[in-house]
């Protein structure tokens, strides 16, 4: 499963529905997209930088943090290809 998850708006703020909604349409994204009030998860997962991805595996296990090339998402997804 696929989600984003936003700390704050360009100006600090929290997200509300509408910038969610809003940015996922601007980018096409077609996954969940959530806030995150307070950073919490980006401080579990997150590198310190901004933008960042974290890759998780079975059982929250990261498998790869910080740039994550859409390849190595894909070698995850379907390892025996």
């Amino acid at each position: 499963m696929f989600m984003a998850v936003y700390s704050e708006t360009d100006s600090g703020a929290l997200p509300t529905t509408e910038d969610l909604s809003g940015w996922a349409s601007t980018y096409g994204i077609q996954f969940p997209v959530m806030e995150d009030p307070g950073s919490e998860i980006y401080w579990r997962f997150g590198t310190g930088s901004l933008p960042s991805m974290t890759l998780l595996g079975p059982g929250m296990e990261v498998l790869e943090s910080g740039y994550v090339a859409p390849n190595a998402v894909e070698a995850y997804l379907y390892p025996d290809e």
